[in-house]
């Protein structure tokens, strides 16, 4: 709920009452400010004074923002029970959660993230980019062949996360930036329909779903595109979450 990077602002002991409050937000909510100054070992002239700093004129007032923050949280999450029930659940692998949450954990500590694909994938990689830009996180799309960034004169991050649309999982252009990235470091996630394709081999990890694949005659693809925004949106809320409820480190022993 509050930013633990603003370190100018902050003091020590007021990045403890941060991390305090983030991971204890719904008993935060109904503490008393000596309560709180003596769960985290501070006085309670500091709480007050981070709870001016946070922006809020006084203690009772910032507690009435994290009670509206737990209940705007348990709305996304109820939110996204409903969500889930627009697919049928065979249409994804079993073990889907356990992917989602390696693949948060990732994109989590990545500095960038490419999100690529052509065509209606293409389509797909510049809406998972621009969500993953909305939520606070750096990314782009590309619809090109061309990755200045696979250069070797060109510095990236082995914590880099790139993401790879491909509904059959065989364009061409696709599998040759698959293979370029398989001899770096570079963490690769491709999300395809059906799991047997080259490009769920060349990828560090392959999300697939199972439905109809419409290719008809002059390359036109109506292929249905749903699956692919929920693993998009799955991702995108398990990341808002994680960042805003203090349980990114508990993602990272995972």
């Amino acid at each position: 709920m509050f930013d633990l990077f603003d370190t100018e602002t902050y003091t020590d002991l007021d990045q403890l009452l941060i991390k305090y409050i983030n991971g204890n937000l719904e008993q935060v909510a109904f503490m008393r400010i000596r309560e709180l100054a003596e769960a985290v070992h501070v006085s309670p002239a500091t709480v007050m004074r981070f709870s001016q700093k946070a922006g809020f004129a006084s203690f009772p007032e910032m507690k009435v923002a994290i009670k509206n923050y737990v209940e705007q949280q348990k709305s996304i999450l109820k939110n996204e029970e409903r969500r889930r029930g627009i697919l049928p659940l065979d249409v994804f692998s079993n073990d889907l959660e356990e992917q989602i949450d390696l693949i948060t954990a990732k994109l989590i500590e990545a500095p960038l993230i490419y999100c690529l694909g052509m065509g209606s994938s293409g389509v797909m990689a510049e809406y998972a980019a621009k969500q993953f830009t909305t939520i606070g996180l750096r990314s782009f799309h590309a619809t090109s062949l061309y990755l200045p960034y696979l250069k070797e004169s060109q510095k990236h991050s082995p914590k880099d996360v790139t993401l790879l649309f491909s509904v059959s999982g065989e364009t061409f252009e696709i599998l040759h930036i698959a293979n370029l990235l398989k001899e770096t470091e570079a963490f690769s996630v491709s999300i395809t329909n059906h799991i047997e394709n080259h490009l769920a081999g060349l990828t560090s990890i392959n999300l697939s779903y199972d439905t109809s694949y419409d290719r008809l005659q002059y390359n036109v693809d109506i292929s249905s595109q749903l699956p692919v925004v929920f693993i998009i949106e799955t991702l995108v809320k398990k990341l808002y979450l994680l960042m805003h409820s203090g349980k990114k480190e508990e993602l990272n022993q995972k």
